[in-house]
């Protein structure tokens, strides 16, 4: 049997062609669904222990910084609520002046990301570089956002919560 003198109807030859076409389109589909869904639970099981407990609260504490270490281990007046979703990371902060700003925090990398922010009520928006991490002390274990601001006239900022020992 010689397959150069196989003879295609034209109903044979759309059969072919339509279906290889469906086939990829279902192919690609299924593929990015799975990789989205991967996507989504690595960026959740990464960085969901951040998430503040209750919508209402604001459970994390801001601790100033200087020469990138505690400045005498007592919290500013200011606390924060971050809220985690869709690939990213909400955080909205109420200062001690009760001035209020909103920030998205996108991840560019494992554990650090830029954080573009507003006042509320006021004209004023920002960038800072972020970094995340988890530390324990005294037998205690927290999570800490580090926040550093590209402006010079602001400080840099240590959001801190008390959590669960990672497994």
């Amino acid at each position: 049997m010689n397959l150069c003198n196989l003879q295609f109807s034209c109903a044979e030859f759309i059969n072919i062609v339509v279906g290889g076409i469906l086939t990829g389109i279902v192919s690609v589909a299924f593929y990015t669904i799975i990789a989205n869904w991967i996507s989504r639970y690595r960026f959740e099981k990464s960085y969901g222990q951040l998430r503040t407990v209750s919508p209402e609260d604001r459970d994390w504490l801001c601790f100033e910084m200087k020469d990138n270490i505690f400045c005498n281990r007592i919290p500013i007046k200011s606390k924060a609520r971050v809220v985690v979703s869709n690939r990213k990371i909400g955080i909205n902060i109420l200062q001690s002046d009760s001035r209020e700003w909103n920030g998205v925090l996108t991840i560019l990398g494992p554990n650090w990301g830029k954080l573009n922010y507003t006042y509320l009520n006021e004209l004023e928006v920002g960038f800072k570089d972020c970094f995340i991490g988890y530390f324990g002390e005294n037998g205690k274990y927290y999570n800490y956002i580090y926040l550093i601001p590209n402006e010079i006239s602001y400080g840099k900022e240590l959001l801190v919560r008390e959590t669960v020992p990672k497994k």
